[in-house]
């Protein structure tokens, strides 16, 4: 896998304000006790050796888990690994030094982009590392006239976290064991 930096970001916990400058998303945030900033670096890897593919899906897997009761369908990580492996994603990585914090992956189709994944290690939960993530897309994919991504009807954290961004439910839907999905996009 071969990485190279897009930029930094700088994600704090609870709410916030986003500003976009250069390659850098800085986001800041207010707690009772001050405001709270970590330095969040975004890079682009496309997927190429195992052992970066292996650390992919297990933050992927990982972020799942706790969702795997409410949705049964979720692949296995092998399953993950081959997708993964042989799929046409791109993949925006989000570290805290060394520590891999989230990772979001999408693919180009025409002039528009779909969202495939969007996962946040639980270690980094409630520190706006899927706003970092999503800002790095929005600033560098400019030539896009709408951004997709579906999820989960019932997956409030994540449709706020959409909608704070300026996406809209496009529409909704049942995948066919039944449950309810929501489509987001951004024009």
């Amino acid at each position: 896998m071969s990485l190279s930096t897009v930029g930094t970001a700088r994600a704090p916990a609870p709410r916030g304000e986003v500003a976009v400058e250069r390659n850098a998303v800085k986001v800041s945030a207010k707690r009772t006790s001050g405001v709270l900033c970590e330095t969040f670096s975004v890079t682009i890897a496309e997927a190429h050796d195992s052992a970066s593919v292996k650390a992919l899906t297990d933050i992927l897997h990982g972020s799942c888990l706790g969702q795997a009761q409410a949705i049964p369908e979720l692949p296995s990580l092998q399953q993950m690994l081959d997708e993964i492996a042989n799929g046409h994603e791109t993949f925006l990585l989000c570290r805290l030094g060394s520590r891999l914090a989230g990772v979001l992956s999408y693919c180009r189709g025409g002039a528009g982009v779909n969202i495939s994944r969007l996962a946040v290690s639980p270690a980094f939960y409630r520190r706006r590392v899927a706003s970092a993530l999503l800002h790095h897309l929005v600033k560098g994919e400019t030539q896009a006239t709408m951004i997709s991504v579906n999820t989960g009807a019932d997956n409030r954290i994540a449709i706020g976290c959409y909608r704070s961004l300026g996406f809209h439910i496009e529409r909704r839907w049942a995948t066919p064991d039944g449950l309810a999905m929501v489509t987001l996009i951004k024009a």
